[in-house]
């Protein structure tokens, strides 16, 4: 008996669905067909400037996508080029210094805004800077002041105002800057005082900004150099820590005060007993805010603060 294989005198019909086809050896598509492709999120598709591509069969396969628009990184040009729905929405955080130098040392980031397609400069970035002596890391390297042989800190700045000078070499009361109002307050003060049976012992009057500001150096780099071993600064430490211990600075000065003003005095006094130097001093204009402080700072304008002794110049 002859056998006859059916299988050759099939004629099988392929069926295409999609971009795929079923069993047998059937070609993947017919020449010249065309599907939508996008290889893309899903989510993406058609949002923004995403949108899908055409792939075309060229003898029986399915050729490269064609036209498709993948989401790309966000970028100020008043598109939506990550399709995510929204228009122009990159981060207001800027950094425009070297990749791996952000946040080290100096180096910081800054803001930038998107505005009608134009995106502004990056502010307040601090990037790289040429490394110097100064105690900082400024070429974020996160290296210190490599390279250096000089003290990190620098110098004492050198007093020029002649009323500074005389201060610094030991004049405490100086009267030539005290506003015309303050010089008479202190006049009748004096009066006053001597008029009710006391003595009046005037210790600090003008003090020249220039003056106050040096105690606020010393006052820093006293700070700054006893945290630091580095041998450069020996000599500076020395220079420093004398002068602070010169001025007896116990609270930190500020840069300037009432006395830099012309409008504040130092004094201690002794009085009979019954008298009040607040009283007293309230006839001439002066006041204090705490009574029963001696010695003390009085002010014009119903200003005072405290002295913590005889010799030792305000922190204010």
């Amino acid at each position: 008996m002859d056998v006859v294989n059916y299988s050759a005198l099939i004629t099988h019909v392929c069926h295409i669905i999609g971009n795929k086809v079923d069993e047998w050896q059937c070609p993947s598509c017919s020449n010249g067909q065309t599907i939508s492709c996008y290889s893309g999120a899903s989510e993406t598709k058609g949002v923004g400037e995403c949108r899908a591509g055409t792939q075309t069969c060229t003898n029986g396969q399915w050729g490269a996508c064609q036209g498709e628009v993948l989401p790309t990184e966000e970028i100020c040009d008043g598109l939506d080029n990550n399709c995510n729905g929204l228009v122009d929405d990159i981060s207001p955080i800027c950094y425009t210094g070297p990749a791996g130098t952000q946040g080290i040392g100096i180096c910081k980031t800054g803001t930038h805004v998107c505005e009608n397609g134009i995106l502004s400069a990056c502010i307040g970035v601090v990037t790289p800077q040429e490394e110097v002596c100064d105690g900082l890391d400024n070429n974020c390297d996160g290296t210190t002041d490599e390279g250096c042989t000089t003290c990190a800190v620098s110098p004492l700045t050198p007093l020029t105002d002649p009323l500074a000078i005389r201060m610094e070499n030991g004049e405490t009361v100086i009267y030539d800057g005290l506003t015309t109002a303050m010089q008479q307050s202190v006049d009748c003060f004096s009066d006053t005082v001597f008029n009710a049976g006391g003595t009046l012992n005037i210790t600090s009057a003008y003090r020249p900004l220039q003056y106050q500001q040096h105690l606020r150096e010393v006052w820093d780099k006293y700070d700054l150099l006893e945290n630091t071993s580095d041998p450069a600064c020996d000599e500076l430490k020395s220079e420093v820590r004398e002068e602070f211990q010169r001025h007896r600075l116990r609270y930190r000065p500020a840069r300037t005060s009432r006395h830099t003003a012309g409008t504040a005095i130092d004094a201690s006094w002794n009085l009979p007993a019954g008298q009040s130097i607040d009283a007293l001093a309230n006839r001439c204009v002066l006041s204090r805010p705490v009574a029963n402080d001696c010695p003390a700072r009085l002010f014009r304008n119903n200003y005072f603060e405290f002295k913590v002794s005889p010799t030792r110049f305000s922190s204010l």
